[in-house]
This record gives structure tokens, C-alpha cells and sequence, in this order.
């Protein structure tokens, strides 16, 4: 299997090819079932959803973390919360996105290519891109990427990620 990915910028378009290589789409849904499964067979590990967590703290080799069901501790945690405003304001950049799948009457998409940096764009502050992954000739998987100090909330990036789509039909 052939893999090609292509970034663009200002009109410059580069192409790369890795054989041996293919890009694929995992869904979210199928992801979480195998890692529940995963996690369910694992002796050592511990999952505690729908229990609010506080702070987290780790000396040495242990770690803890307070929470609405106690007090966990453990050699490793795993925060998958997203970071409070204050540790953004602190980052010297976030990443956010915004996609959407495209599903068209007609053949647009090159199954072939993943588009995985498209029209890189230098904004005030910072940097965006569009994200192709075709699916089939006719549905992809299109996001709107941002790196910025200062991200766009939720409804611009989908206000901009729906504009960035209709330009590019």
C-alpha cells in the first residue's frame, strides 16, 4: 500500500510518499469500546468514570488524586481533562480543531492523498491549516486547525471551519 500526504502553503504544494504506509481514520466510538476493553482485562488498572476529579499530585513514585469518590493514588494517572484556563493562559501555544465530514455527489477527494497540512496559514496569533482525509472519492473527513496563544472559542472554529469548507467546494 502506497501512502501520500501533502501539505501546501502560499500556493506551494509538497508531496510525500512512504510505502509500506496508510493513513486511516479511527472512530472515536470503536476506539473507546477497545480501550474499555482493554482496560477491563487489565489487572493493575483502575478506571473511575463519572466521578469528578480534583487535584492531582505526584511525589516520587506515587501519584493521587482527591476526588467526589475519595482519595485514588497510583505509580501512573491518566488526566484526560482539558486544562483549566489558567494552565492555557501559561502555554506557549494550544491546539484546537474543528471538523466536519463532507459527503459530495461527485467525485473530489483523491482516496490516495491525505491532505494533513492544507493552505498553512501565518495569522497574528499564530498559525492554521485544513486537515483532508479522504474517506472515498466522495466523503471526507475536513478540520479547521489552529495553534494559537489566544484559540478561537468553540462556535468560531466551527463558524470558520464551515467557511473554510465552503471555499474549498
Amino acid at each position: 500500500v502506497l501512502f501520500r500526504s501533502a501539505f501546501s502553503m502560499a500556493g506551494t504544494n509538497i508531496r510525500h510518499i512512504a510505502n509500506g504506509w496508510r493513513y486511516v481514520m479511527v472512530r472515536s466510538a470503536d476506539y473507546y469500546q477497545q480501550s474499555l476493553a482493554v482496560i477491563a482485562n487489565a489487572s493493575r488498572v483502575e478506571l473511575h468514570r463519572g466521578v469528578g476529579a480534583g487535584a492531582v499530585h505526584c511525589r516520587q513514585d506515587v501519584c493521587t488524586v482527591e476526588s467526589e469518590g475519595g482519595v485514588f493514588s497510583g505509580r501512573c494517572v491518566v488526566d484526560t481533562r482539558p486544562p483549566t484556563s489558567e494552565k492555557l493562559a501559561t502555554a506557549p501555544f494550544a491546539q484546537v480543531f474543528f471538523g466536519v465530514e463532507l459527503e459530495t455527489e461527485e467525485d473530489r477527494f483523491d482516496p490516495r492523498v491525505a491532505r494533513l497540512m492544507d493552505d498553512m496559514r501565518a495569522e497574528e496569533s499564530g498559525m492554521s491549516f485544513d486537515y483532508v482525509l479522504p474517506l472515498s472519492a466522495r466523503r471526507a473527513l475536513f478540520e479547521y486547525t489552529v495553534f494559537s496563544r489566544t484559540p478561537p472559542d468553540f462556535a468560531s472554529l466551527e463558524a470558520i471551519c464551515r467557511e473554510r469548507v465552503n471555499r474549498s467546494e
